[in-house]
């Protein structure tokens, strides 16, 4: 059964703007592992505005978050009662860390929690009841418009692309293709991408090709968006431990690979076909 992962709603709390000319003393990696040691702090010691800029400054590294960074920031948007968009979070952190996550009791059992609220708001807030064929019709509509306004918020920017390529980037740094069913924290074989646009509106896909005895080879492909299919389609293949997506120029070819996980291949495929079709107008 495919898993369909969910993504943050429109954030309720006060965000502030981090500058984008910000120079880091540290490499981003280390930056990173700082920043999520000062949420860890700042959760546990129940700082929740603290824990809350520590989590935008993290965003504003732009590079791919760790698993664990949905779940503090489902913790943090609990603490703030924006109970849709801390389900969504959490959701997403049981969904890609899996059972064997540090926080995936937790997560269940804040889930739980989260649900009991919901149940209260909407008790206390009926909802009038339309037909049939128009509450369908206009919660598609609904759907697609809130799609792109859930990763503007999730990725604290207002620019539809850039927070399309940081959820594509997110998921492909995550998920990257190891080909063994137990992944290492340190990737030494596979493949692992990284997606960009260039002026010209063509899509840059940076490919890093990991071998244990010649190390790794960089690849830069470019592909023009005009005229190929933005529906993009996926599979994969339980035994190699491996999920794909089609080439869109061609739709038979494998094109990106990533780990084994047919929610995380599905979210991927979607991400992509959203910026094609945007990148096509």
């Amino acid at each position: 059964m495919r898993v369909r992962v969910k993504w943050l709603k429109r954030l309720l709390i006060a965000m502030v703007v981090v500058s984008t000319s910000v120079v880091y003393a540290l490499p981003k990696e280390h930056e990173m592992n700082r920043l999520m040691l000062a949420v860890e702090k700042y959760v546990s010691e129940q700082h929740w505005q603290k824990a809350n800029q520590t989590l935008q400054d993290i965003l504003a590294l732009n590079t791919a978050v760790p698993t664990e960074f949905a779940f503090y920031q489902g913790r943090v948007l609990m603490e703030f009662q924006s109970w849709d968009n801390a389900k969504t979070a959490l959701e997403t952190y049981v969904v890609e860390a899996g059972t064997e996550g540090g926080f995936y009791r937790n997560a269940l059992e804040q889930l739980t929690v989260i649900e009991e609220h919901l149940r209260e708001d909407k008790a206390d807030n009926p909802v009038d009841r339309k037909p049939a064929a128009e509450s369908e019709s206009e919660a598609l509509v609904q759907r697609q418009d809130q799609y792109l306004s859930d990763l503007k918020s999730l990725y604290l920017t207002s620019d539809e692309q850039v927070a399309l390529l940081r959820h594509i980037n997110s998921l492909l740094a995550n998920h990257s293709y190891q080909g063994q069913k137990i992944k290492r924290k340190v990737q030494s074989t596979g493949i692992a991408y990284k997606v960009s646009v260039d002026q010209s509106k063509d899509l840059l896909i940076q490919e890093k090709v990991f071998n244990a005895d010649e190390g790794v080879k960089i690849n830069l492909k470019r592909m023009s968006v005009f005229g190929v299919d933005p529906i993009l389609r996926y599979g994969c293949d339980k035994e190699s431990y491996v999920c794909w997506l089609y080439d869109p120029v061609d739709g038979y070819d494998r094109w990106l690979l990533i780990d084994r996980d047919d929610g995380v291949a599905s979210e991927l495929a979607t991400a992509l076909s959203r910026l094609i079709r945007r990148l096509q107008n």
